[in-house]
């Protein structure tokens, strides 16, 4: 690893670090700026910082960015500017603007090959920087406390956790969406809403009693007369004029379709209590329709038979050798046994004992914010990417960079949700001072319309992912086909085309010239010729002293590598 490649390099991301925080090399001193505004040098630095970002046409964002600043004093601070510039103008020159430096291709792929060299060491440098942090964190912390060891242990567990989501590939964000929607279905089966009135158990469900009604008219014949030991019980055969039972009348049950107990309600789960209550339910009010009496027993036909259980074959695993055979042969010409598969866990399975071995279940996931993204997909994502890098590479992401995602996605929705917001807000404006449109009770409902302009002012434009015959890509555009809609357009004739353009562009529409269809040149007749061709000539000039600059510049860091 070369010391000036890494010496320049670490130059290199101070500054893009300090101009992505929009700290300055050079801090402006702090001023006063009439009326009532003071200026420190920290909030200059992120003001012409915003100011590069927003531009000046943009005074409310610059103080967002300020945070102790207003638009009034954002406003005075650029009329102040504008003052000073018109006072003192001072000519901008070709010649004291930095040139853009090229390099060859030979030290081009010097850079790459340390750039490699780096990629290999940045992993252990970023953990000993983890340990050391962590180590400083202990260390501040007093040892005579009473909290120390509690607090110790909470952090320990914790980094325990971020240490083994550190690298997440497809097999893991896969278990972890697994979990995931396995929590989320623990706590919709374990939730009751509130509201709604709690199910009654169910061991004490009216269970009918077996009843004269409910026997055969020659088996209570038989159980009513006394027995004898003399005397062989027969059954008397049915007269023809009683005619065939009713078969209305449940018949008796058999001798297994005793009433169960309540250990039996106890032992169901309360989903199968759920459907055992409506099964009765049901099988009630359908013997109340019929006028006959219900049978409430659970179970109404004996039990079938269960089947033999057959144990199913262990699978097995074959340790397939690089270059061998399923089948090797011996030194006596003889076909060796074939290897057995060994039984395992499967890689999910391994990866989910390993989280719950560091305590990781789905509740951490979703204090996290984990739970709003599927995680297998930005596993496909990520695998669908894997070509562009050499053979057999497999892209991993970990647990900051997924925050970081939900971090932006955040900011990305707050912004949205308040862009639909404003967007019909000054929609409602617009449209109550015109007598086209008729708005029913005030409603400011938001419809996707509106969400679908808010998403196109932020350079999402949701109509270009369907096509024109779309009915999905229809909804977006097309306020009238909603149902929900409450406001209607007077006289509208169902033949029209659907708007093109946001609403508001189509209320309040810009006026833009038709361009100019003539065949002549762009420039123009009162062009000094002389002066441009001098202007041509200097530039010229400057480009040779620029390729002059190139080439200083990579003899310099060329002869930085061979000093070391």
């Amino acid at each position: 690893m070369s010391e000036a490649y890494l010496t320049d390099y670490e130059n290199h991301l101070g500054q893009l670090k300090a101009h992505l925080a929009g700290s300055a090399s050079r801090s402006l001193p702090p001023s006063f700026v009439p009326p009532a505004g003071y200026w420190t040098s920290v909030e200059k630095d992120s003001f012409f910082h915003a100011l590069a970002i927003h531009s000046r046409l943009r005074p409310d964002l610059i103080a967002d960015s300020v945070k102790s600043k207003t638009v009034l004093d954002v406003c005075a601070y650029l009329d102040a500017l504008d003052s000073a510039a018109a006072a003192r103008p001072t000519p901008l020159l070709r010649l004291t603007l930095e040139a853009a430096m090229e390099v060859s291709d030979s030290w081009i792929a010097y850079e790459e090959e340390q750039a490699n060299e780096l990629a290999k060491l940045e992993p252990q440098w970023e953990e000993e920087m983890e340990q050391h942090k962590r180590a400083t964190l202990l260390a501040s912390r007093f040892h005579d406390e009473q909290t120390y060891w509690s607090w110790k242990e909470e952090q320990e567990s914790l980094w325990g956790k971020h240490d083994a989501l550190g690298q997440l590939d497809l097999p893991h964000l896969s278990t972890m969406n697994k979990m995931i929607r396995r929590g989320v279905a623990e706590q919709t089966t374990d939730s009751v809403p509130s509201g709604q009135p709690t199910e009654p158990p169910l061991d004490h469900l009216p269970i009918s009693e077996l009843h004269d009604g409910l026997i055969d008219p020659a088996l209570l014949a038989q159980s009513s007369t006394e027995p004898s030991p003399n005397r062989i019980p027969s059954i008397e055969p049915r007269q023809p004029d009683e005619g065939p039972p009713n078969p209305a009348l449940p018949s008796s049950p058999p001798d297994n379709q005793a009433p169960p107990s309540e250990a039996y309600f106890r032992a169901l789960t309360p989903e199968s209590r759920r459907r055992l209550k409506s099964r009765l339910t049901m099988r009630k009010r359908r013997a109340e329709a019929r006028g006959t009496v219900p049978n409430l027993l659970p179970i109404l036909l004996p039990n079938k038979p269960k089947k033999p259980h057959i144990p199913k074959p262990e699978p097995q695993i074959h340790d397939e050798c690089k270059g061998g055979s399923d089948v090797e042969e011996e030194d006596n010409d003889e076909p060796a046994a074939p290897s057995r598969r060994q039984s395992g866990l499967q890689v999910e399975e391994k990866i989910e004992a390993i989280f719950k071995g560091r305590g990781i279940d789905a509740n951490t996931f979703t204090e996290w914010g984990l739970d709003v993204f599927e995680l297998r997909k930005l596993g496909k994502l990520m695998g669908s990417l894997d070509y562009a890098y050499a053979p057999g590479h497999k892209s991993s992401i970990s647990i900051d960079t997924i925050k970081l995602l939900r971090s932006i996605l955040l900011d990305f929705t707050t912004a949205v949700v308040r862009g639909a917001i404003s967007i019909r807000d000054q929609e409602l404006i617009l449209k109550r001072n015109m007598a086209i449109w008729r708005l029913r009770g005030g409603d400011d409902t938001i419809n996707p319309g509106n969400v679908a302009d808010a998403l196109l002012m932020h350079g999402f434009n949701v109509r270009n992912m369907f096509t024109d015959d779309s009915p999905t890509g229809a909804s977006y555009d097309d306020e009238e086909n909603n149902e929900d809609c409450s406001e209607q357009r007077f006289a509208e004739d169902e033949s029209t085309s659907r708007m093109r353009l946001p609403l508001y562009r189509e209320l309040v529409s810009p006026f833009v010239p038709a361009p100019a269809r003539s065949e002549d040149s762009c420039m123009s007749p009162e062009t000094n010729m002389d002066e441009l061709l001098a202007e041509v000539d200097e530039e010229l000039e400057l480009d040779k002293l620029d390729c002059g600059l190139e080439a200083q510049y990579e003899t310099s860091l060329w002869q930085a590598v061979k000093d070391e």
